[in-house]
C-alpha cells in the first residue's frame, strides 16, 4: 500500500492497541494510525483526517465489531469533540487504563522504582470542573460555540456541559443564547467585529460566584448593550474581556466589564480570591485530597523553608504554611502574585511571601537569604527545563514534591533527579480529570547524602 492520504477510507480495520492519548491504534504495514473513539480489539471502517510521513489520525465511519468494554454514551457531541475520549468505558476501566500507563512508563524509564501506589479516584466522575472553555466561530451567522475536534478545524456545538459544574452548564446555555441573539445578523454584529474566538466560564461552589472571560482578536471593547443583556440574565456574574495576539497565546489588553474582577474559591478553610488571568486548580474536590496527602506524607518538622515553585496564587504553599517556618511562592504571572499577596493577608498568614520571577532565576538568585529545605513544583505539561533540575540539585534541596499533569515529562525529569543523588520515595497517581486520558501524579523525592570517606 502507498502512503496513507487525508480523506482516504480504509475498510474493516482492526485496532490492536489503545494509546496513552486515548486513541485506538491501527498499524498498516507498521504505519500507525490513531483513531478517535475506537478501543483495542474493535473493527471499523475509518476515514483519514490527517496524515504525515510518520503517522496518521482517523475517525470511525462504521463499526463492524465493538469491544465488550464499550458503554453507551448519551452526550454524543462531547464524545465527537474528543474532549472526553474515555467516556466510552466505565470509570473502573478508566482507572485501570491510567494505572497501566503510569506503571509502564516507570517500568520502562525508572525500573528501580518498584512500587506505584494505586490511583486515587476522583470524588466526582462528572460535573467536576470549575472551569470550561468554548471556541467561537465568529464568521458564522449567528455565531457558533463549541469544541474543535482534535486534529481538525471542525467545531462541534455543545448543548450539555457534563464535565463542568451543573451551575456552569446553566451559565453556558444562557450565554450561548445571548451571543446568538447579538450575532444573528451581519449588520452591527459585534461578535464578528471584535473577532470573539473563545469564552471561558468559571464558577465557585463555595462563594456561588461565576465569571465569564471573553477572548477576542480586535482591540474593541464589548458594547454595553451586550454586557447589560448578560447581567439581566445573570446579575452577579463577573465579566472580563481579553484582547489576545493573533496566535491567541498572549494577552495584550484586558477590559474590566464589571466592577468585581475576582472569584473566591476555598480549599478546606483557606480562601483564594482569583483574577481572570490567574491559574487555579480545576478539580477542587480532588486537589483538596492531593494537598492533604502531601501534608500527611512529607514529614515536615516545622523548621523548614518551603519554596512553592510555579505557585499560581499559592494554593499549595499556603496549604502547607502551618507545617513549616516559612513559605516562598514563586510565580511569573504578575496578576497571580498580586492575588497571592492578597490571599496571604486574607488568610492571616504571616510566614508566606510571593516573588514574581522565573523559577530558574529565583533558584539561582545571588544572596537569597534563606536556603530552601523543601521545594514543591507543579510545572506546566512541558515539565522542567534541565537547568532547573541542575540548579535545584546544586542547591542541595533536601526534599522535592513534584506534582505532574504529564507522566511522560515527569519520568524524563525524574531520571535527571535520580542522576543527581535524589531517591524516589513515593509515587501516587490521582485521577484529576475523569473521562479524559490526563493523569496527575505526585512524587516525593529525597536527596541522599553520602559519607565522603566511603
Amino acid at each position: 500500500m502507498g502512503r496513507i492520504k487525508e480523506g482516504q477510507i480504509l475498510l474493516e480495520q482492526h485496532a490492536q492497541d489503545y494509546s496513552y492519548e486515548g486513541y485506538g491504534v491501527i498499524r498498516v504495514e507498521k504505519y500507525p494510525i490513531f483513531v478517535e473513539n475506537m478501543l483495542a480489539t474493535e473493527i471499523a471502517d475509518i476515514k483519514i483526517v490527517k496524515s504525515t510521513s510518520q503517522f496518521a489520525f482517523a475517525q470511525v465511519i462504521k463499526f463492524h465489531k465493538v469491544s465488550k468494554h464499550r458503554i453507551l454514551v448519551d452526550n454524543i457531541n462531547l464524545l465527537k469533540s474528543g474532549a472526553a475520549p474515555l467516556m466510552i468505558v466505565n470509570y473502573n476501566k478508566q482507572l485501570e487504563f491510567k494505572q497501566k500507563i503510569i506503571e509502564s512508563l516507570f517500568k520502562r524509564n525508572l525500573p528501580s522504582v518498584v512500587k506505584i501506589n494505586k490511583i486515587v479516584k476522583s470524588p466526582l466522575m462528572w460535573h467536576y470542573r470549575n472551569k470550561i472553555s468554548l471556541h467561537v466561530n465568529y464568521e458564522n451567522v449567528p455565531a457558533k460555540l463549541g469544541i474543535f475536534v482534535k486534529n481538525s478545524h471542525e467545531l462541534v456545538p455543545q448543548t450539555s456541559f457534563d464535565l463542568g459544574y451543573e451551575e456552569i452548564d446553566k451559565i453556558a446555555k444562557k450565554l450561548i443564547n445571548v451571543i446568538r441573539d447579538f450575532s444573528s445578523q451581519e449588520e452591527n454584529n459585534f461578535v464578528k467585529n471584535i473577532k470573539l474566538h473563545e469564552v471561558t466560564i468559571k464558577y465557585s461552589q463555595s462563594s456561588k460566584e461565576g465569571q465569564i472571560i471573553f477572548k477576542c482578536l480586535e482591540n474593541k471593547r464589548i458594547p454595553d448593550e451586550f454586557v447589560n443583556a448578560i447581567l439581566k440574565e445573570m446579575p452577579n456574574i463577573v465579566l472580563t474581556q481579553n484582547v489576545t495576539s493573533k496566535d491567541k497565546l498572549r494577552i495584550y489588553k484586558t477590559y474590566k466589564l464589571t466592577k468585581n474582577q475576582k472569584v473566591e474559591f476555598r480549599i478546606k478553610d483557606l480562601r483564594f480570591r482569583v483574577s481572570a488571568n490567574a491559574f487555579y486548580q480545576i478539580n477542587e474536590q480532588q486537589i483538596a485530597q492531593i494537598y492533604e496527602y502531601i501534608s500527611n506524607n512529607l514529614e515536615l518538622n516545622g523548621t523548614e523553608c518551603l519554596a512553592d515553585l510555579y505557585a499560581g496564587v499559592g494554593t499549595i504553599g499556603m496549604y502547607l504554611s502551618n507545617k513549616v517556618k516559612k513559605v516562598v511562592c514563586v510565580e511569573l504571572n504578575r496578576q497571580a502574585t498580586i492575588d497571592g499577596d492578597i490571599n496571604s493577608r486574607l488568610n492571616n498568614l504571616t510566614n508566606t511571601s510571593f516573588y514574581k520571577s522565573d523559577v530558574l532565576k529565583f533558584i539561582d538568585r545571588v544572596g537569597f537569604k534563606d536556603s530552601i529545605d523543601v521545594a514543591v513544583i507543579d510545572p506546566p505539561r512541558g515539565g522542567l527545563h534541565p537547568n532547573i533540575i541542575f540548579s535545584m540539585a546544586n542547591k542541595k534541596i533536601s526534599k522535592i514534591v513534584y506534582l505532574s499533569c504529564n507522566p511522560r515529562t515527569l519520568v524524563r525529569d525524574l531520571k535527571l533527579f535520580a542522576d543527581r543523588d535524589y531517591q524516589i520515595k513515593l509515587v501516587q497517581p490521582f485521577d484529576m480529570f475523569p473521562q479524559t486520558y490526563h493523569i496527575e501524579t505526585l512524587v516525593i523525592l529525597e536527596r541522599q547524602f553520602y559519607d565522603k570517606e566511603n
